[in-house]
């Protein structure tokens, strides 16, 4: 059997906004620093990224390893 995947649309519309804000600011990360990064600093900027679209939206979401994959895997 497959695996499932987390999609964006699991999640109620609070998160999927949050989603999309720590995906544009995971990209700039990128871009700004290395595209070609490591999985360890990919982890590590997706929470940062998270974590400051958490903010924006004045919200405290814990996140888990699905949506941060979320977040990592949305360029590719």
């Amino acid at each position: 059997m497959g695996e499932t995947h987390a999609k964006a649309t699991d999640y109620d519309m609070g998160t999927q906004s949050i989603i999309q804000t720590a995906i544009g600011i995971y990209c700039a990360t990128l871009l700004c620093n290395n595209p070609y990064t490591p999985p360890v600093k990919e982890i590590k900027w997706a929470r940062a990224a998270w974590n400051k679209a958490c903010c924006h939206h004045h919200v405290n979401v814990p996140h888990d390893i699905a949506l941060l994959k979320l977040v990592i895997l949305y360029l590719w």
